[in-house]
């Protein structure tokens, strides 16, 4: 078996996905006497603080180094331009 990149992406998906399926199953699980509230809360917590984590990191690597002043502002723009 080959070993896979995963890309901060691909990781972020994945734990949005993990997120939704926890916050569907865990309500059950507590009802059934499965999984206590403390535990459900933790877990859920702690879910949400990876998902919240890889957002900001993928929003951070997907932003350039040096951005385009003119980009950012278009009153920048250079006037000459048509």
């Amino acid at each position: 078996m080959s070993a896979r990149k995963f890309t901060l992406a691909d990781q972020l998906k994945a734990a949005r996905r993990e997120c939704g399926m926890r916050e569907r199953v865990y309500p059950r699980a507590v009802s059934q006497g499965r999984l206590s509230p403390d535990s459900a809360e933790f877990e859920l917590g702690a879910m949400r603080a990876i998902v919240h984590t890889l957002a900001r990191l993928v929003d951070e690597h997907e932003r350039p180094l040096f951005p385009d002043p003119a980009l950012e502002d278009p009153a920048l723009e250079d006037p000459r331009q048509p």
